[in-house]
């Protein structure tokens, strides 16, 4: 994600991890839609109790707000170190959900 600014780089971090629990979500035949559909995903992964997966759940639930503010409301608001963890971390859970639907198939 070079060039981007540490904020941007955490916010498509953020949707690439929500895309991926949306498509759990997706594949145990649920849909969230409306006002607080990123919480009701996190929610709905965490309640899953799949494996590790639902860990990450957690923790990108908890990055939620700080994507909200680099969204909505302010500017400079992710480190670089936040930055790298997310970054980490999503390469992480995207590795678990891909052999999750595999075991699924």
């Amino acid at each position: 994600m070079d060039g981007l600014s540490d904020d941007r780089a955490f916010a498509i971090a953020y949707n690439a991890a929500l895309q991926l629990c949306t498509i759990i979500v997706a594949s145990e035949g649920y849909r969230t839609r409306g006002i607080n559909h990123h919480r009701t995903t996190f929610n709905f992964i965490k309640m899953a109790d799949i494996k590790v997966i639902s860990d990450y759940a957690v923790y990108f639930n908890k990055c939620r707000q700080k994507r909200n503010d680099v969204d909505y409301d302010r500017a400079s608001v992710v480190s670089e170190k936040e930055k790298a963890e997310i970054i980490k971390n999503i390469i992480e859970f995207e590795s678990l959900v891909k052999d999750w639907i595999k075991d699924k198939l």
